[in-house]
């Protein structure tokens, strides 16, 4: 049995260089049955699941995922509102309790 579900995130894009970064976390997600998070955006698609392996005896709970700020000369052909879609799957026959948060960087600048 597969369970999924979807989650709208609407913002204002602003002429500062934002960012979204997206935390998940599960402790009941197992192995076998990991929880899936795509992440769908204006120019792209990003996705992990949780747990994940790290090492043999090691496994993470939880994954943060910055996702990319828009380009600067393609922000002046779209609109101040922007959304992400997140969908989050398991083929797990139980219900399995998750924790999925998405928040704004502002001023996102790498160097």
């Amino acid at each position: 049995m597969e369970q999924q579900r979807v989650f709208v995130y609407s913002y204002n894009e602003t002429n500062n260089t934002t960012a979204i970064r997206v935390s998940t976390f599960s402790t009941e997600a197992q192995d076998n049955f990991p929880i899936t998070f795509v992440v769908r955006q204006q120019e792209g698609i990003l996705s992990w699941t949780v747990p994940v392996s790290a090492g043999f005896d090691y496994k993470l709970q939880s994954m943060d995922r910055t996702l990319c700020p828009m380009d600067k000369t393609k922000k002046l052909n779209m609109t101040s509102q922007q959304s992400i879609f997140v969908t989050v799957a398991t083929m797990s026959n139980t219900v399995v309790n998750f924790n999925l948060m998405a928040n704004i960087l502002p001023d996102f600048e790498l160097e």
